[in-house]
């Protein structure tokens, strides 16, 4: 084969798979009895295909909830594999997703909420006190523990759904730390975030079945891009630290 075949056959590879979901339900197909969600103590574990059958049921929940390709998803969470789920979730429907710090102040939360207009708030129990000074009017605040449970809509594709998210759809909008000024949304759309993460793995390979720890924000691209996006493409086992002290 010429180097001019492997480079068109290497961009057709790419441009199939240039989304988060078409990228995650490979991996899960390729991985499937491999962990992939895990709490320490493995008080929560989950391999690939539980993952797939999880990110299946939130996807339907969350087109529930009125959810559609094109709108926001906020996340209030710490570390845990229901973030994760519910963030893939998300894609799976073509919704950008947008974490919230956990520690901002509630000014700081009400300029995201207002300046991303999600068409629903998911947020952790355990975090439903830091909205009570939240003025916003986001018109679905839904609990993360319960998102799983919901209804999906009648004739909800699934299928339909996910092959529909191209690569100029946003996957996230990841907000600056505000340093000078009001924080600002930066987009990331599917085929950006998918090229950048294949570079950096080009960049820094790791032996397949690579093991690591969630404890960064998932507002923070480090642990959003290097640590979540990454994993959906190596997949990873992910181990999730909800408190870093």
């Amino acid at each position: 084969m010429t180097a001019h075949a492997v480079q068109r056959a290497a961009e057709t590879r790419d441009s199939d798979s240039e989304t988060y979901p078409a990228v995650f339900q490979a991996t899960a197909r390729r991985v499937s009895d491999r962990t992939a969600l895990r709490t320490r103590g493995d008080r929560v574990h989950l391999t690939w295909a539980e993952y797939a059958c999880a990110v299946e049921r939130v996807a339907g929940a969350l087109a529930g909830l009125g959810v559609e390709h094109g709108d926001r998803v906020a996340l209030l969470s710490r570390n845990r594999p229901e973030l994760a789920i519910a963030d893939v979730g998300a894609m799976h429907l073509g919704a950008a997703t947008v974490a919230l710090y956990v520690a901002s102040p509630a000014s700081t939360i009400e300029h995201v909420l207002r300046d991303c207009t999600p068409r629903a708030l998911i947020v952790e129990h355990g975090l439903l006190a830091r909205l009570d000074r939240v003025a916003h009017d986001v018109p679905r605040v839904v609990m993360l523990e319960s998102l799983g449970a919901l209804p999906a809509p009648p004739r909800f594709s699934f299928e339909q759904a996910w092959r529909s998210v191209s690569g100029e759809d946003l996957v996230a909008v990841l907000y600056t730390s505000g340093t000078t000024g009001l924080l600002k949304g930066v987009e990331w759309r599917h085929r950006e975030a998918v090229a950048t993460f294949r570079r950096f793995d080009l960049l820094q390979p790791e032996p397949d079945g690579i093991r690591d720890v969630s404890v960064g924000p998932f507002a923070h691209l480090a642990e959003r891009g290097a640590g979540h996006w990454r994993s959906l493409l190596r997949g990873s086992t992910r181990t999730f630290c909800a408190d870093p002290t």
